[in-house]
């Protein structure tokens, strides 16, 4: 069996599932409980059943385990594995349908599917939301299929429960998991997050976080860890308590409350990038590969007259954070794709292109999602360009970049339109520094490899201790940052903002320190120098 990327299942390593499930033993030692009732609602390639198999201080006391899968090969593959269970159970069907015992589980436990409701069935999108109506939640609170599970578990869970998932690390920091996060700090006791830096499922694009949520414990409160080399054993975590403040976001995790008082208070006085800016997102061509071709095809199109200048990868600039026709030409010679097909008549395109879009449709794009919704399904809308863009996936250096050919961008970009007054190379130049940079860190999600996202929203948060300068001091910065290290650049950047902004050096110092440590520990996965 192997991870299958279609229907979510990215299989948890057993190594991990061991040491999550003598977690557990360790929990459930402590209470001398027995006689319990365990669920798995998604068995998978079976890697926790196998874990329950192996533990015996837990299998001894398992009187029912219950598993479900909607496959039935991995059904069949787990009533095969050896277990000293009275009742084992293993039922084919789809969760959103499976009813469970009336009287509850004591353990639920696993690693559920995720998948976006833009993948599934409306048969299933429609049972997924019902079953979220029953919750006292908003349809749109269903986006995937991993928050549907726990919310369905957590209602199967007794009075006195554990829930043990491994879920994707969105759940730590995204806006629309806000929900969930709030609602597992009201009804649950305890609950712990262990982070991992290190460990993500191959295929999978972003890192995972295991997470524990008991109805009672004597030790109550919210806990968070690190998970190191792909397991949760108790002797390699360090568990802080932290104040339920963070329920609707708990990002701040990456730092200790006393770096949080930091940052609060190197960055009071400072505004969010919000008040000086608008930022929307770039143009979605929805088959960029299709539409943003390279010279070369430009050429045996005969389109020149037919393309508008793009960029779609903020790694096209190196470290330029102007975008001039230097820096356009040298994509363009490159080979890189750099031309949007646009502009032509849409009833009678020229010959070339009308065999290219006929190819198209061979290819069947006209009948992709967005294309089916245009008329012609060819005719991307929202072209405009803005005099600075921001690229919302950051590797090491954030692109925030003055836009001086008017070149487009897809949407790996936010469009940036000044506010009435305010100058954009001034803004650019006050958002490089280290406590603006601490504060992307935290507000992000973070990819397998090291990449950092920003949303729209979370972009327009972000603090800024703006300075208007000259051109001269813009030039300059924009020369230094291609010729030195980002850190380098970025103490430059503070020793001229911050004092202006009244943050002391000692704050100065530490905050520099902070986002050093988050840099290192994030980047050191995709191994880019930090």
């Amino acid at each position: 069996m192997v991870n299958d990327k279609k229907t979510g299942s990215f299989f948890t390593p057993d190594p991990l599932a061991v040491s999550i499930v003598n977690h557990l033993a360790l929990t459930l030692n402590a209470s001398k409980q027995s006689s319990l009732a365990v669920l798995e609602p998604s068995v998978g390639n079976g890697a926790f059943v196998t874990a329950l198999s192996k533990t015996k201080t837990i299998q001894n006391r398992v009187s029912i385990l219950h598993g479900v899968d909607i496959e039935p090969a991995f059904v069949d593959a787990c009533e095969d594995i050896a277990l000293t269970v009275p009742e084992v159970r293993f039922f084919r069907e789809d969760f959103i349908d499976f009813q469970g015992r009336e009287s509850g589980y004591d353990i639920i436990i696993g690693n559920p599917p995720y998948v976006s409701y833009k993948h599934l069935s409306a048969e299933k999108v429609n049972g997924a939301r019902a079953i979220f109506n029953e919750n006292g939640l908003a349809k749109g609170d269903f986006r995937n299929l991993w928050t549907l599970f726990l919310l369905k578990s957590a209602s199967l869970l007794k009075d006195d429960g554990i829930m043990a998932f491994v879920l994707p690390k969105e759940v730590v920091y995204v806006n629309h998991a806000g929900w969930l996060r709030s609602r597992l700090l009201r009804d649950f006791t305890r609950v712990e997050v262990f982070v991992f830096d290190e460990l993500h499922f191959e295929h999978a694009v972003q890192d995972v976080a295991v997470i524990f949520c008991y109805r009672n414990h004597d030790s109550a409160g919210f806990y968070v860890g690190e998970g190191k080399g792909g397991s949760i054993n108790p002797s390699d975590l360090r568990l802080i308590e932290i104040d339920k403040f963070y329920g609707s976001k708990w990002s701040q995790f990456k730092i200790s409350d006393l770096d949080n008082g930091l940052l609060s208070r190197c960055t009071t006085g400072f505004f969010p990038v919000q008040k000086y800016c608008i930022a929307v997102a770039g143009i979605v061509p929805a088959a960029n590969d299709f539409f943003v071709i390279d010279a070369s095809k430009v050429e045996e199109l005969e389109a020149k007259s037919f393309v508008r200048k793009i960029v779609s990868k903020s790694n096209y600039l190196g470290k330029d954070l102007v975008l001039n026709d230097q820096v356009m030409n040298r994509i363009v010679d490159a080979g890189l794709p750099a031309f949007l097909l646009t502009g032509y008549d849409f009833d009678e395109p020229p010959t070339g292109i009308s065999e290219y879009l006929k190819a198209g449709e061979d290819l069947a794009l006209d009948q992709r999602y967005k294309m089916v919704r245009r008329n012609p399904w060819h005719r991307i809308p929202g072209i405009w360009s803005s005099d600075a863009v921001f690229f919302k996936r950051i590797g090491e250096l954030p692109k925030f970049v003055l836009n001086d050919v008017a070149a487009l961008v897809t949407d790996t970009a936010y469009r940036v339109t000044a506010l009435e007054g305010v100058d954009l190379r001034s803004l650019i130049f006050s958002f490089y520094n280290s406590a603006t940079m601490v504060a992307a860190e935290l507000q992000g999600r973070t990819y397998g490899g090291g990449v950092l996202e920003l949303t729209p929203n979370e972009f327009k948060r972000l603090p800024v201790p703006f300075s208007r300068v000259s051109e001269t001091e813009f030039q300059e910065f924009v020369a230094h940052i291609k010729t030195h290290s980002f850190s380098d650049a970025l103490a430059r950047q503070d020793d001229y903002l911050l004092p202006r902004a009244g943050v002391s050096n000692a704050d100065i110092a530490a905050i520099q320190q902070v986002r050093h440590e988050l840099y290192v520990k994030r980047l050191k996965k995709g191994k880019i120098k930090p």
